[in-house]
């Protein structure tokens, strides 16, 4: 079973076309309207496929979804194509924890903006 995949694989209905400039920005719009547990479910998805399936499997599995994205037409493999999905998809998740920990800390320091990198605020930088 593989619910988070499929529900992507799902946002490409048939005429996502006409909707979206970009295959990337139907992308974009699961990833930032799902949770993160969505996501960390996609990235377990994602990495179950690609170990257990070869290039026909993958493509195959895209096809059973009745999705209407064609990772050929991108320019990628099915491989490639889902090795960037969950980069973008894990790299969004690391982008949104990092902001809550910068808010957190920054609460912590009495609504101080911090960088990422040090505990000086931003304004000394």
């Amino acid at each position: 079973m593989i619910p988070a995949l499929a529900d992507l694989l799902d946002a490409y209905y048939q005429l996502w076309e006409e909707d979206y400039p970009t295959a990337e920005s139907v992308l974009d719009e699961w990833v930032s309207g799902s949770s993160p547990g969505a996501i960390a479910q996609l990235d377990t998805d994602i990495v179950g496929v690609l170990s257990s399936r070869d290039e026909f499997g993958l493509r195959n599995l895209i096809a059973v979804t009745h999705s209407n994205v064609s990772p050929v037409r991108l320019g990628l493999t099915d491989r490639q194509w889902l090795e960037h999905v969950r980069e973008v998809a894990c790299g969004a998740m690391r982008v949104a924890r990092r902001r809550a920990a910068d808010t957190e800390r920054s609460s912590e320091h009495g609504g101080i903006p911090f960088s990422k990198d040090n505990d000086v605020p931003d304004e000394f930088h």
